[in-house]
């Protein structure tokens, strides 16, 4: 079985040739040892992992996608990070359309795309009516997120949905 992966990989080696003007990094330099041992790859000969580096460099497929970029800081806030000095501890935008209070686990969309919900368990801003209101969301002493809208007294607590 072995010896016909290897063929197939020699046979294979011409059509490298002719791929892109940039190879792929080698597989080899792509893994830690504890992973090429894992993988068998040191066992290889020379000529094998030649082979296998052209046949990597001619098959698309079997390259992987290089990985998406993270998220953007600003993206992030509001949802659990693992360090949490690594976010903004503020989002400043409008909230979309009319604004007429928060009832309980209510759900609001801001400008900048984000949607936030009320954790509060009663209504906030009741008797409030305004169109796409300014908002200010900052990070609370424990962990939690506090809305403040624009020109009015009082807070509500947050939750970051999307």
């Amino acid at each position: 079985m072995r010896h016909l992966a290897i063929a197939l990989l020699l046979l294979t080696a011409p059509l490298a040739a002719r791929a892109a003007d940039t190879p792929p990094p080698a597989i080899e330099t792509r893994m830690d040892d504890a992973t090429k041992q894992r993988t068998g790859i040191v066992r290889l000969t020379p000529d094998e992992l030649a082979a296998l580096n052209a046949w990597l460099a001619s098959e698309p497929a079997a390259m992987p996608a290089p990985a998406a970029a993270p998220a953007p800081v600003a993206d992030r806030i509001g949802f659990n990070t693992p360090d949490p000095e690594a976010e903004e501890p503020r989002v400043e935008s409008r909230i979309v359309g009319t604004f007429g209070g928060l009832a309980p686990r209510a759900q609001f969309r801001l400008e900048n795309g984000q949607v936030w919900r009320s954790v509060d368990s009663t209504a906030v801003f009741r008797g409030i009516t305004a169109e796409s209101p300014a908002v200010e969301i900052t990070k609370g002493t424990f962990g939690g997120w506090r809305l403040r809208l624009a020109d009015y007294r009082g807070m509500a607590k947050v939750e970051r949905v999307r």
